[in-house]
């Protein structure tokens, strides 16, 4: 239930771009939502698995979690009638 500086300062930081995706040269945005921390690329959010930090979250690892989930199929909603 306590928060120290320390942490209190990194979450300001949040959200940050850590760079430019190499395939795409759109910008990966690391940030936490109502769902917990993500990784933003264009439209496309990708969850950040609870075995990694946002905080310590490497460039290379943000690439491959994005490119895993445009690989995935995508699922299409049916909306009430």
């Amino acid at each position: 239930d306590e928060i120290t500086l320390d942490v209190a300062i990194k979450l300001k930081e949040l959200p940050k771009e850590i760079g430019l995706h190499p395939q795409t040269a759109q910008p990966l945005v690391l940030g936490i939502g109502r769902f917990g921390p993500y990784v933003k690329h264009g439209s496309m959010f990708v969850s950040i698995p609870k075995t990694e930090n946002v905080h310590d979250l490497s460039f290379e690892k943000a690439c491959e979690l994005v490119d895993e989930k445009a690989q995935k199929p995508t699922r299409k909603r049916v909306g009430k009638k």
